[in-house]
């Protein structure tokens, strides 16, 4: 099924019968995902299962640059060779042009246009302890930070 998912993206331009194709085999990996036996099987159907969403911006068809598709391969590599995923990740997202927001188990002010509340009910204003760091791209946030509240 990878493969022919691979070749279908590989295509030129997705033609209407592609992108309906797309769509069946999405939904396909999500009905194995639910139903599989183990979480080796629900992570091995991860892969295809936004294929048929069209939110991707338009960039002539490229989704990433040459630099930004190295840096992922090299990613990749970095993980098969049983490098921690935090680490991979951590170095992924600086090479790429993300820098962080936040640092684990540092207490900041509760912000709620950088910080994602984990608990519900947090006010701006409020002492939080970092959770997980969220990331931002230029100006950009593309990850809130997650917080909670300091007890």
């Amino acid at each position: 099924m990878a493969r022919l998912v691979s070749d279908i993206l590989l295509l030129p331009a997705l033609g209407d019968q592609s992108k309906e194709l797309l769509a069946r085999l999405t939904s396909i990996s999500r009905k194995l995902r639910a139903t599989a036996s183990t979480d080796d099987l629900r992570r091995a159907t991860w892969v295809m299962e936004h294929l048929d969403e069209g939110d991707v911006p338009d960039t002539n068809g490229v989704g990433v640059n040459h630099y930004g598709a190295r840096q992922l391969i090299q990613a990749l590599r970095q993980l098969q060779r049983g490098v921690p995923q935090d680490t991979v990740f951590e170095a992924l997202a600086k090479n790429v042009g993300l820098t962080p927001i936040g640092e684990p188990y540092a207490h900041s002010i509760y912000d709620p246009k950088i910080h994602e509340d984990s608990v519900g009910g947090l006010l701006p204003g409020k002492q939080v302890v970092c959770i997980a760091r969220g990331w931002r791209f230029n100006d950009d946030i593309v990850m809130r930070a997650k917080v909670n509240p300091i007890q």
